[in-house]
């Protein structure tokens, strides 16, 4: 009985962590992956950073104003939700 709110919460956050943002954009890992970056490196970090600055701002938001602090932990969290299920073969 207990597995079952488990795999709905899976479920969601894999959703959540999809390569694709809600806008339409790429995930910054898959971006920084697709370059053929490797993760754990400074490059793949500054990438990552770089394309999540880089989303924010494409949105019209103003870095240091809250909307820009929440997109910009949002995409961090998706971020690295995806890199989890990757290294958990979801």
């Amino acid at each position: 009985m207990a597995k079952y709110p488990v795999i709905v919460l899976v479920v969601l956050l894999a959703g959540c962590a999809s390569q694709q943002t809600p806008s339409g954009t790429q995930n910054p890992s898959e971006h920084c992956r697709s370059l053929g970056l490797q993760e754990g490196t400074e490059d793949f970090q500054n990438c990552v950073s770089s394309k999540i600055q880089e989303s924010c701002l494409s949105r019209g938001l103003q870095p240091g104003s809250p909307e820009y602090a929440g997109c910009e932990s949002n995409l961090r969290d998706a971020t690295f939700l995806r890199q989890q299920l990757q290294m958990r073969g979801m």
